[in-house]
């Protein structure tokens, strides 16, 4: 899932599942697809061409063109971005449905909450890295990600 610019303009976002679960030659993708249409909340707009979306829209089909071949590896970047809380819950939650299901997610955002979903965190700031680091290790000893963070980020 790219943090932009993931999004055809003159396709809708059916096609644009079909279009992602064919490149990745999945089967029985149909179902999948409808599944994620309903709860990423795109029934409105998913006969609509995507130029013809919201930001946080086009972030949401993103998600879901990222998941509908359910791949056994996610490179997610930023699917926060521009979403509203509710659908920050709900790609929260696919995210952590698609750990459950043996897919390895790599994941990278500014929004620290969010990366409490994560086993292990690394920090990149200033051409610095610090990790990886195991984010249960992180919480006991520092209380918050955004306290290690803070430990890690300036050592």
């Amino acid at each position: 899932m790219p943090d932009t610019r993931g999004v055809f303009p003159r396709l809708t976002g059916g096609e644009h599942l079909e279009l992602a679960a064919r490149l990745h030659e999945a089967s029985d993708w149909e179902g999948r697809a409808a599944d994620l249409i309903d709860r990423l909340a795109l029934e409105e707009v998913a006969d609509l061409p995507a130029g013809a979306y919201s930001h946080g829209q086009s972030r949401r089909l993103s998600m879901a063109m990222a998941l509908v071949a359910a791949p056994p590896l996610l490179l997610v970047d930023e699917p926060f971005d521009g979403v509203d809380p509710d659908g920050v819950d709900t790609i929260t939650e696919l995210l952590i449905e698609a750990r459950a299901a043996g897919a390895a997610v790599v994941l990278t955002t500014h929004l620290l909450d969010a990366a409490v979903i994560a086993d292990d965190v690394a920090v990149f700031q200033h051409h610095h890295l610090s990790g990886p680091h195991p984010t249960q290790d992180l919480l006991r000893e520092h209380g918050t990600l955004k306290a290690a963070w803070s430990r890690l980020a300036n050592p």
